[in-house]
């Protein structure tokens, strides 16, 4: 019993202990650098706010109050000065994802979690061709075949209260399930989000995947941010009280083995999809992937083509029905290209929409669907970043909503206006700052199709219905579990007036 005592006492003493000891030593110079609260001691600080989805406000207010360079963690400095995001996230710059990616990733990393450059290339080469602009265009009419169930599903429930975010769920999960395994997870048809998972024994079982995701992306954030000790206690931690975000981590892991197995089983189809391109090696002398990566691939699919395009359209929906003016102004553009029931409009008709443009790019400026500053680490010789010296292997980012939003960028930086883009004055900035997918060679692979599919589910949902917000004096909530995700958003539809 004593000896229990002692190492509990020994446990609490270092746990306690080396983070003010680090602190005071201070050995890569960073007390230099203001910090909120105790977040210069402690992960706790951050890792409260990640919890509790909240953490974009956190880092808003610390900003505001201690000025562009903030350390909110022991070891992570946060930047809103807008030089920040080339020095950190920039072509040629030295530094690399940090290990919040190790911390998330499973036995094997994905595109998205890939830290180790010559890993992240070769899996790059793999995802770049699915993905390119002339790839996605080419499979079109898969897009089209899922806008019309979309559509088909909102003529049904016209004059009814609905969450639009959930519905629009439903249409990216339909959708880059039909681009990814040849076939479509048909939650449109079923009216709900309810698919199948595999048990490592291949047993099967039911979940609901949209609320799986949210609450496996929550909990992997909150993991992710930890340092790699307390990350390995807090999965523990969890792992012991069966927490349901564990659960909603394996279910969603387990989902993506279902879809993986059951599309490897049936052999290739009429049409080659993401995964059969996928198992192709790009060139000759690159390793095809094993079974165990492509699942983990599986899983960036869905999340590249589903949860931050959904965010993207229910964001828009919503600023254009708030703005009356900007939503006339659109349709009038609209209308001169569309007929009325046109349902499938093809995207190359649509770039002769700068408008239509401009009011999704506002959109993604004013409520980006990533807003966190992703998390890089400074390479071993340390890095120089908004003049700053900062010593290797401390964690930099700069949160992309404050640079969306930064006054010195852009006037009214809190407020809806498509007309800033066209604004000759103002171009410049939202062409060089306005980063919603972030830049350089880690930027996201998704982000082609999710351009497609934004400008052609918004056209067509502004085109063929008007559009009532159900709570019009409320502000549409964010909820920052990695992606920034709205809140739910219950709209009528009707049919618009010819």
């Amino acid at each position: 019993m004593a000896v229990i005592v002692l190492l509990a006492v020994a446990a609490v003493a270092l746990l306690v202990g080396y983070p003010i000891a680090e602190y005071f030593v201070d050995a890569k110079n960073l007390r230099r650098f203001p910090a909120p609260s105790v977040a210069g001691l402690t992960d706790l600080w951050a890792l409260r706010y990640h919890w509790t989805n909240t953490r974009y406000k956190a880092i808003h207010q610390a900003h505001a109050r201690l000025g562009p360079i903030v350390r909110i963690q022991p070891h992570h400095i946060s930047f809103t000065d807008p030089r920040a995001l080339r020095d950190i996230y920039g072509h040629g710059s030295p530094i690399m994802k940090s290990n919040y990616y190790d911390n998330v990733a499973g036995e094997y990393h994905d595109v998205a979690n890939a830290t180790d450059r010559a890993d992240h290339s070769r899996k790059r080469r793999f995802m770049s061709h699915i993905f390119s602009q002339k790839q996605v265009l080419n499979m079109e009419e898969v897009i089209n075949v899922n806008l019309a169930n979309f559509v088909k599903a909102m003529d049904q429930r016209l004059g009814q209260d609905i969450d639009i975010r959930y519905w629009f769920n439903l249409f990216t999960y339909d959708a880059i399930s039909s681009l990814s395994f040849g076939h479509s997870f048909d939650f449109l048809g079923q009216g709900n989000d309810q698919t199948l998972a595999q048990n490592p024994d291949g047993s099967t079982y039911p979940i609901r995947v949209v609320k799986t995701f949210h609450d496996a992306v929550t909990y992997a954030s909150f993991m992710g941010h930890a340092r790699p000790g307390l990350s390995r206690f807090i999965r523990f931690f969890f792992s012991a009280i069966r927490s349901s975000s564990v659960k909603a981590s394996k279910d969603f892991g387990a989902m993506c083995l279902y879809r993986a197995t059951q599309r490897i089983q049936s052999g290739k189809g009429d049409r080659a999809d993401f995964l059969s391109k996928l198992q192709e090696p790009p060139k000759a002398g690159i390793e095809p992937m094993p079974f165990g990566e492509l699942v983990a691939e599986t899983g960036i699919l869905l999340n590249a083509g589903n949860d931050t395009t959904a965010s993207g359209l229910t964001n828009t929906l919503w600023l254009l029905a708030k703005h009356p003016h900007t939503l006339d102004k659109l349709r009038a553009e609209l209308d001169t290209l569309m007929d009325r029931d046109m349902i499938q409009p093809d995207f190359n008709m649509l770039m002769a929409a700068p408008y239509l443009r401009a009011c999704i790019d506002e959109s993604l400026r004013l409520r980006p669907p990533v807003a966190i500053g992703l998390p890089r680490v400074t390479p071993p010789e340390g890095s120089t970043i908004c003049g700053e010296f900062i010593p290797g292997g401390v964690t930099v980012s700069a949160p992309i909503l404050e640079l969306h939003r930064h006054p010195s960028l852009f006037s009214n930086p809190d407020v809806y206006n498509p007309e800033r883009w066209f604004d000759e004055k103002e171009l410049p900035n939202l062409r060089e700052y306005v980063q919603p997918f972030s830049i350089g060679g880690r930027a996201c692979i998704g982000r082609n199709l999710a351009m497609i599919e934004l400008t052609k589910v918004i056209a067509t949902v502004v085109n063929r219905y008007e559009v009532e917000l159900c709570n019009k004096e409320e502000e549409l909530g964010m909820i920052e579990r990695f992606n920034m995700n709205p809140a739910d958003c219950y709209v009528r539809l009707t049919p618009r007036a010819r």
